[in-house]
């Protein structure tokens, strides 16, 4: 079989910085509605807002969701299934998005996240928690696509602009998504259930707003084709390689935190992954005239392979590693509850989601300015510079920690909002959806790779350091050897249910005692955790500043339309738009590149 007909022009560049430039107005638009318009702009970004929020909320809490229903020894899948289901759904989903169209996704992502609502107010068991976190993971891949959505209704130099927009939608669940999760499950009669509950909800006002309010015009990329002619030409191939492959992955890479990494639980789904991957690679290149993954985008090295690698580093495996073992750090560090968690926890959230919001929004300004590298390099200093310097912190005061957690989040809320608008711009108009999925899966794998690592280096040195340091103290303040490993199970949380009082020989000064050394223990192993992240910065830092400047692209072209405006324009616009080849028009969704080098769903 043929190779990607796209392949191999990526230094092509007179070609390339064509690609976003403005092009005459297709004669099926004679009015832009701006009303319209910001209508069905508002709407995806409000399905993503009621798609993230339940996740934020659960995951502080699913050890109270397994108490409730447990316990159970796989309970800490109710995290890792939708980690799991968001980024394999991302990759997939938004390749399928450029080709059948968002609308429908975006119809489908709210029934995704009804149906999971439905199997979490009815769950009996952790097994179905996990299943309904499941669909709640695909429907958030789903609504990430409407990222690809937003991006095509308005102007490239824009972008960042609306997504900031979609970002600003999610603040409240950022900031306080951990503590809303303990306050639902503390002073709500459903308990931790009044999360599905709001997530049913809310999502039933999604759908209906999405359905009556979101109208796209069809996929640029199959805009010529017919339905059968477009399940002809899928890569049916392809799809299971990506569904199959980057699932094992997942699965081996979250199980190095329980496991071992020379364990089988870890090997043989992580092998077989990449076995799978290496497949997928061959077959995207060699083996499909229709790629799903248009592998000449990947030749892009330094715009669209660079970004994603950063995004991998500093929006991946250090964003979700430090936003994931933050609060624990609260908690075994600090002594804090789960109320104070969350409010300690708001300054890094707060942060995150600023330098989310502002990077974005300045793109257009800066980026003609400055350029486009500057600002995201300088999200990847910054979280190389800060994160590390976590470890100065004491467990006497929570000063350090608050400056440092807010700088640190500033930087990756840069890495994680910035290269949403920027990978757009290094891809086509036509395959927005493949940028955005591409990027978001990075992300995903890099946060799975992040919170295995420090999990595994926070367990490895609290086993060198608790016996060191707590032993010792309760053996001096007293405490009979003989009850030694009894105590230190129930004071490490490794046996539950017992009275730490009813330990025989204990005494209230040996429990302040051993409970300060305890945290002096666990900070002392978060020290190196902080430390781990050097190496990833950095490396995120360097590769940053030789991304290519992407300000040539934004210019005021429009990439895509709404029905509503081709009825408000032409009243036979539909006729009109499937002779728009023959009446030459097709300028309005296809780049330069596009026209001239076309894959097997734009013959």
């Amino acid at each position: 079989m043929a190779a990607d007909p796209l392949h191999g022009h990526e230094n092509n560049k007179e070609q390339q910085m064509h690609e976003h430039e403005v092009v005459p107005e297709d004669e099926t638009v004679a009015v832009r509605s701006k009303v319209r318009r910001y209508v069905a702009i508002a709407s995806p970004s409000f399905v993503y807002c009621v798609s993230l929020g339940p996740y934020l909320c659960i995951t502080p809490i699913i050890t109270t969701i397994n108490n409730d229903l447990g316990p159970h020894p796989g309970y800490a899948w109710m995290a890792s299934s939708w980690t799991i289901t968001t980024g394999v759904g991302l990759l997939l989903g938004g390749t399928i998005s450029d080709i059948v169209g968002r609308r429908w996704f975006a119809v489908g992502t709210t029934s995704l996240a009804i149906i999971s609502a439905i199997l979490g107010i009815t769950a009996k068991s952790v097994g179905q928690i996990i299943a309904a976190n499941a669909f709640l993971g695909l429907n958030q891949a789903d609504a990430l696509t409407g990222f690809a959505g937003i991006a095509e209704l308005v102007q490239t130099k824009s972008r960042g602009a609306a997504t900031a927009f979609a970002n600003t939608t999610v603040g409240v669940w950022t900031l306080g998504g951990s503590l809303f999760g303990h306050e639902f499950a503390t002073r709500t009669r459903p308990g931790w259930r009044s999360v599905y509950w709001m997530t049913l909800a809310t999502n039933i006002v999604a759908l209906v707003t999405v359905y009556f309010s979101y109208h796209p015009a069809r996929p640029l990329l199959t805009a010529q084709k017919t339905t059968r002619q477009i399940l002809k030409n899928f890569d049916y191939v392809g799809a299971f390689f990506i569904l199959t492959g980057p699932t094992l992955v997942f699965v081996g890479v979250i199980n190095v935190s329980e496991y071992s990494p020379k364990s089988a639980h870890f090997l043989g789904p992580f092998i077989s992954g990449l076995i799978l991957l290496i497949c997928l690679a061959l077959w995207e290149v060699f083996g499909t005239r229709n790629p799903l993954l248009h592998p000449f985008l990947f030749s892009r090295l330094r715009t669209f392979t660079l970004i994603c690698i950063v995004t991998f580093l500093s929006g991946g495996i250090l964003f979700y590693g430090v936003q994931a073992l933050f609060p624990q750090y609260l908690v075994l560090v600090y002594g804090d509850d789960a109320t104070q968690t969350g409010l300690d926890r708001m300054p890094l959230g707060a942060a995150t989601w600023i330098g989310g919001i502002s990077s974005s929004f300045l793109l257009q300004y800066l980026g003609p300015r400055i350029g486009t590298t500057a600002t995201l390099s300088l999200g990847a200093f910054m979280t190389a510079l800060f994160t590390p310097l976590l470890a100065l912190a004491d467990g006497a005061s929570k000063s350090m920690v608050y400056a440092f957690s807010c700088l640190a989040g500033f930087g990756t809320g840069i890495i994680d909002s910035y290269t949403l608008p920027l990978i757009t711009l290094a891809a086509l108009d036509e395959l927005i959806g493949l940028a955005i999925g591409t990027i978001g899966f990075m992300r995903s794998i890099g946060g799975a790779a992040g919170i295995s690592i420090f999990s595994s280096i926070l367990t490895s040195k609290a086993a060198i350091f608790i016996p060191a340091q707590v032993v010792p103290a309760a053996l001096k303040a007293g405490l009979p050897e003989t009850s030694l490993a009894e105590f230190l199970g129930i004071l490490t949380g490794a046996v539950q249910g017992q009275d730490i009082t009813k330990v025989p020989g204990i005494t209230p000064p040996i429990i302040v005692k051993t409970t300060a050394a305890l945290q002096g223990a666990y900070l002392g192993s978060f020290k190196y955790v902080w430390y781990s992240g050097i190496a990833f910065s950095v490396l995120a830092f360097c590769l940053s500043l030789f991304i290519k400047d992407l300000s040539p692209h934004m210019t005021t072209k429009i990439p895509q339309h709404l029905k509503e405006e081709e009825v408000l324009g032409n009243p036979s616009a539909n006729m009109v738009e499937d002779n728009r080849l023959e009446k030459g028009n097709e300028q309005q969704h296809e780049s330069a590149l596009w026209r001239d080098h076309r894959s097997g769903y734009a013959k």
